[in-house]
């Protein structure tokens, strides 16, 4: 029994699989770069006053990593995700809302004045927040920090008894795997990740209600019965 994980894994989450004997293979969709628009970037960070800075992603965060530093933080910060938000503190930085989507930061928006965003994010990303802004008349600067590149490996997916998907763009990686079953049992890191896997016509999703990794282990231990 094996499971197949489609994203690069830290250290800590390498450990985290050996200290609950998770047998996997490792073998991600997608290599990552950043997209080297230092000076749009810097314009953005160097804006502090009564801004709000939205992180997508932790690798839009480390993306920059190195601009950042040493910055004049904004009116407030805004991530998707605890990674990135883990990663800001780490760059005393705080944090003043933590979003499971983007579509979570509507609501603080909504409950919230906010009169400039930054918003910095990858190549693909949904609309959600530039329409939002648009609408209640908030100004809106986006920067790409960071865009995918596909891996294409060589995948045997007859040795697997599920696969674990991280994001959107993996979730079409994998239905396209040859001979995948659509009812094979899939992993998944989030509400916008199993929707993307659904319209790519997987029927056997399995959703932590709080997404990370260390949730989608505990929903994968949980329903094989491993101790």
């Amino acid at each position: 029994m094996k499971a197949l994980i489609t994203k690069s894994l830290s250290l800590k989450q390498t450990n985290w699989l050996a200290s609950h004997s998770v047998s996997y293979d490792c073998l991600p969709f997608m290599s990552y770069r950043a997209s080297n628009n230092d000076l749009e970037v810097n314009s953005l960070l160097k804006q502090s006053d009564q801004v709000t800075w939205v992180f997508t992603s932790r690798r839009a965060v480390k993306s920059i990593q190195a601009l950042i530093k040493n910055k004049v933080a904004p009116t407030q910060i805004l991530t998707v995700g605890k990674q990135a938000a883990d990663l800001l503190n780490h760059l005393n930085f705080k944090v003043a809302y933590i979003a499971k989507t983007s579509d979570d930061l509507l609501d603080f928006f909504a409950k919230n004045s906010t009169k400039k965003l930054n918003y910095f994010r990858g190549r693909y990303h949904r609309n959600t927040i530039p329409v939002y802004c648009k609408t209640n008349n908030i100004e809106y600067n986006g920067v790409e920090c960071y865009y995918a590149l596909e891996n294409k490996p060589e995948i045997d997916i007859k040795q697997y008894n599920s696969i674990w998907v991280f994001s959107p763009i993996n979730a079409k990686i994998a239905s396209n795997i040859k001979d995948i079953s659509l009812n094979m049992p899939v992993y998944c890191i989030g509400p916008v990740t199993e929707t993307a896997l659904q319209q790519a016509g997987f029927t056997n999703i399995i959703t932590p209600q709080s997404p990370s990794f260390e949730n989608v282990v505990s929903l994968y231990l949980t329903k094989n019965k491993i101790v």
